[in-house]
């Protein structure tokens, strides 16, 4: 069983941020498709990034200092299916009128793991402590 402080762990995410990212630059510069496309297929990557990123630093790095913000940033995971239906649409050529209610989930899940920033220490130890129990 591996666990989460050994050094393959870091060196799996580090190699699975740059594939991304790697993977992200061309599409985003590539000029032939649009950019309603482009964004979209970075999106989905982007969001693996930002969930590799953010638990490098708080569990691997144990900078527990930034777990309120990882509640907020909890809400970019949310992004991932709009990212991939309006992917869709716009590879089949079809127009997003309105993005508001496919946005609504994930900004719901920012302004919650927000809130988390804004209560007291001893708020933040017990919502914590009930989170570890289960």
């Amino acid at each position: 069983m591996m666990n989460f402080k050994d050094p393959l762990v870091l060196i799996l995410n580090i190699i699975v941020i740059f594939i991304l990212i790697f993977l992200i630059l061309p599409t985003l510069l590539n000029k032939r498709e649009k950019i309603g496309i482009r964004v979209s297929f970075s999106i989905i990557f982007l969001v693996v990034i930002v969930n590799c990123i953010s638990n490098l630093t708080i569990f691997y790095f144990e900078n527990y200092n930034l777990l309120q913000y990882h509640f907020a940033l909890m809400s970019i995971p949310f992004l991932f299916g709009p990212a991939i239906y309006f992917y869709v649409k716009e590879i089949n050529g079809s127009r997003i009128k309105n993005i508001l209610p496919h946005l609504l989930l994930p900004a719901a899940a920012f302004l919650i793991g927000f809130s988390y920033v804004l209560i007291s220490h001893d708020q933040q130890l017990k919502i914590l402590n009930e989170i570890s129990a289960g």
